[in-house]
């Protein structure tokens, strides 16, 4: 009897074992499937992205599972959890992930030319040049080259770029040529939140002391001493994102859009009116991009992962959705030429389609 027991509960073992085992290949089998239909849902002309991330959000619950079975087999897993990874930064838009390359990457900034998109990146200490099809980074600026620190802001005039380093001073980069612009009294600023040029003059947020510095230049190279542009200060730390181009936009801490202007009679710049008018709910911008050049103004809803295009007079045009699955973004810039938006999430750069 006891010889029989035990070989009974050895062929319970063998069978529950051969059961859970057969359970996770099952398991394996259905998340293969589940990423092959994401994979020819991408592949369609046009993409169905919406079925191709169902496809992944069920093949990735799924993984979850079968890697808890004893018969996992982590090497498999692994793999599974990379393509459905890659599969879903392609389906979000995913362009380039600095991360791959640069471990310390966090990039901080960005903005565009007819040159490409340009990131400044002080978790790397470079400012990145991304370009090309399938997208590549190379640095235009290094921390430690020529003085430079690590690059958190960036702003071009046409082919020419202006960045903002963590001592807070000001790079000029045109063609193979750097220098050290920054102008004379810069110990002005208490701080540097964002960053605009216009008309060769510059123009830094000071969200410390609630100020934007006008510097005026005739070439974009020598920069006059700094002038309070705005005729009435705003609270410290309320600022958040500055845009110029006839006028003067900030977005503030609480999501509201400031715009100010210059009399031809005055030195400095007073508020004016700006109502917008939401077209759905309400929305708290987070950051601002308002370029001469551009028909629209465009506004960064960080919490709720969206741009909004906006006319200048207030009205709404249009709302355009990022991707839900990454983290918040941090930094934006729209580019009506290619109909494209570009934000960056975490060590991310991803395009997204500006269609109405």
């Amino acid at each position: 009897m006891l010889v029989a027991g035990a070989i009974g509960t050895l062929a319970y073992r063998d069978y529950a074992a051969n059961r859970v085992g057969g359970d996770y290949q099952l398991a394996v089998l259905s998340i293969e499937s589940e990423i092959a239909a994401a994979q020819r849902f991408a592949d369609r002309k046009p993409p169905d992205l919406d079925a191709a991330r169902q496809r992944l959000d069920r093949a990735r619950v799924a993984l979850e599972q079968a890697a808890r079975s004893p018969a996992a087999q982590p090497a498999r897993v692994r793999t599974l959890a990379d393509q459905i990874a890659a599969l879903e930064d392609r389906v979000s838009g995913v362009i380039l992930d600095l991360s791959r390359s640069i471990p310390d990457a966090k990039p901080s900034g960005l903005f565009g030319n007819v040159n490409g998109l340009y990131v400044a990146d002080p978790g790397a200490g470079r400012l990145w040049r991304v370009f090309g099809d399938p997208a590549q980074a190379l640095p235009v600026l290094e921390k430690g080259a020529r003085g430079v620190g690590a690059p958190r802001l960036v702003a071009a005039q046409a082919e020419v770029l202006y960045a903002i380093d963590d001592a807070k001073r000001i790079w000029r980069a045109e063609g193979n040529g750097v220098a050290d612009v920054t102008p004379q009294q810069s110990e002005s600023w208490k701080s540097v939140d964002s960053v605009a040029i216009f008309l060769s003059n510059l123009y830094l947020l000071d969200a410390t002391s609630g100020q934007v510095w006008k510097h005026e230049s005739a070439d974009g190279v020598r920069f006059d001493r700094p002038q309070g542009y705005l005729a009435e200060a705003l609270p410290p730390g309320t600022a958040r994102s500055l845009a110029v181009d006839t006028d003067i936009w900030v977005v503030t801490t609480q999501g509201e859009i400031l715009r100010y202007r210059r009399l031809s009679s005055a030195f400095t710049a007073t508020r004016v009116d700006f109502k917008p008018r939401w077209s759905g709910e309400p929305i708290r911008p987070s950051a601002v991009q308002a370029l001469d050049a551009q028909r629209s103004i465009y506004l960064l809803d960080g919490p709720g992962k969206r741009v909004v295009q906006m006319s200048r007079d207030g009205g709404e045009v249009a709302r355009f959705a990022l991707p839900t699955s990454l983290p918040e973004p941090s930094a934006f810039y729209v580019s009506e030429g290619s109909r494209t938006i570009f934000t960056i999430h975490g060590a991310k750069v991803v395009a997204t389609e500006l269609r109405v």
